[in-house]
């Protein structure tokens, strides 16, 4: 099955910007996400897919509708998109294209 390309890391950006802004450790936001502390970081740190079950209990976790949390991961994802094809004009010494 194909990719789609900076999901993981999108998810990996918006799961610990939201855990950080709830003001919660790892251990915290993973006993309201009813999920394992391991589990928590793996997904923090891109190193491990978040299912649509996850996703539902990290937005549950901070009081966000799983839609807000969707949202928030697709804004990232395009964001990591624009940067990257920003890096990728930079080297070649073309434009990027909005």
């Amino acid at each position: 099955m194909e990719k789609v390309d900076f999901l993981s890391q999108a998810i990996a950006n918006v799961t610990e910007k939201i855990r950080k802004e709830s003001g919660l450790s790892y251990q915290k936001f993973a006993d309201f996400a009813r999920m394992s502390k391991a589990h928590v970081k793996q997904i923090e740190k891109a190193e491990r897919g978040a299912t649509l079950n996850s996703l539902y209990l990290i937005a549950d976790a901070v009081r966000l509708s799983p839609v807000e949390l969707v949202n928030q991961i697709e804004g990232e994802r395009q964001r990591l998109m624009r940067q990257a094809a920003s890096k990728d004009s930079l080297q070649s010494g073309k434009p990027s294209q909005p």
